[in-house]
This record gives structure tokens, sequence and C-alpha cells, in this order.
């Protein structure tokens, strides 16, 4: 499997690898840094009153994303990361954590669930926006494929979890059970 994933990565190195990519790549991935653009989503979401459930709903995704994926599997699994295994040379810091799963592709796939569930209409672009930043990742060598595939499971769990516990909080029946 580690073979084939790194076969995987070399290939989207021949066919995509200029210059272009090699500029706007590394832009694209520190959207994810520290979770500061979906974090941003939700501040803006909660200090509206009209989309502030769905912004409480985004920082509970985010939340349980976080504790899942950082917390938990990363320390757990301790998968090393691709560059480890090439001589490549990185167009990013070199990442201190470990590879599986990708935070940035689970978290930006949370923002997208989250909003799914909430039904906004907006979802489709996050989701575009996810799935760039996800193959930002593969080209810039910090994730194998199933890390970033099971960063988008992960995020999109979290949506859905944070969605099913806000509607039980949110009714009365749900909690008297």
């Amino acid at each position: 499997m580690l073979e084939f994933e790194l076969y995987l990565l070399d290939l989207i190195q021949e066919i995509f690898k200029n210059p272009f990519f090699d500029t706007i790549m590394p832009l694209i991935t520190h959207l994810g840094a520290m979770g500061a653009l979906p974090i941003a989503i939700a501040a803006v979401l909660i200090l509206r009153k009209s989309t502030r459930t769905n912004g409480m709903k985004l920082a509970l995704a985010l939340i349980i994303c976080f504790a899942i994926v950082n917390l938990g599997l990363k320390p757990l699994i301790a998968r090393a990361r691709p560059f480890n295994y090439r001589d490549i040379a990185l167009l990013v810091g070199i990442p201190l954590d470990f590879s599986f799963p990708s935070g940035h592709s689970a978290i930006f796939m949370a923002l997208t669930s989250s909003l799914f569930y909430s039904k906004s209409r907006t979802w489709p672009w996050f989701l575009l926006l996810a799935l760039v930043v996800g193959f930002s990742r593969l080209y810039l060598y910090v994730h194998f494929p199933s890390d970033v595939i099971g960063g988008f499971a992960l995020g999109w769990l979290a949506g859905w979890l944070s969605n099913k516990l806000a509607s039980k909080s949110n009714n009365p029946q749900a909690r008297a059970k």
C-alpha cells in the first residue's frame, strides 16, 4: 500500500508540477493552517443573529474534528509523512505532527458537511475548496492519498455529528428520552 501511495504522489508531481502550482499550492494549503479560515467563518456566522445556529453547529464540528484528528488519531497512529520516504524539496515548512489523517482535509470537510446539514446553499463552494485543499496536501508531498481520504471522511462525520447533537439539544422531546 505504501509503495502504491508513493507512486500516486510521484504521478501527481509528474503530471501537475509547474511553477504556477509551486506558487499557488502553498497559499491554498495555508488556508487550513491552524483552522484559521473555517474558524473565522464560524465566528462570522455566530456574530450574525440569522446564522448563529449554523455558526454554533460549525464551531462544534470543528471542535469534534480537532479532538478526533489532532488529539486522537494522529498521535495514536503516528504515521510518518510521505516526504520521509523520498528526497524531495518541500515548498512548505516541515509539518511537526504525524500524517494520518490530514487535518487540513478534515477541517475543510467538517466545514462543508456542517453547511450541508444546515441546508446552507454555499456548501458546494466549500466542497470545491475542500477538494482543492486536499489536493494541495498531495501536491506538496506532505500527505498520502489515504490521509486526505481519511480526513475527508472524519470531517464529514464531524459535521454530521455536530448537526445531530445540535438538533437533539434544540428538541425538548429528544432531550427527555
